[in-house]
């Protein structure tokens, strides 16, 4: 699953709950701007932070530390396959 599959999960999972990405970065306690550098710009966020965007969505752990970690994809979807 590439970086911008992910983000649209995320994106999809936000629009099924009615809810903004601003209220994400609310529920899960980061600011807005960090979750909006996380989602478009490649930013980093760590596993914590990426399990409480899966908790808070309700989506797998395994997909939202794809986004953690972007240039290594390929090798963490290997992985978490293997698991």
């Amino acid at each position: 699953m590439t970086r911008s599959e992910v983000v649209k999960l995320i994106d999809d999972a936000l629009s099924k709950r009615k809810m903004t990405r601003s209220a994400l970065a609310a529920a899960i306690g980061i600011k807005p701007s960090s979750l909006h550098e996380f989602m478009e710009y490649d930013g980093n966020a760590s596993p914590d932070t990426c399990a409480r965007i899966s908790e808070a969505l309700g989506i797998g752990l395994d997909m939202t530390i794809l986004l953690a970690n972007a240039e290594n994809n390929e090798a963490l979807i290997r992985v978490v396959q293997a698991a």
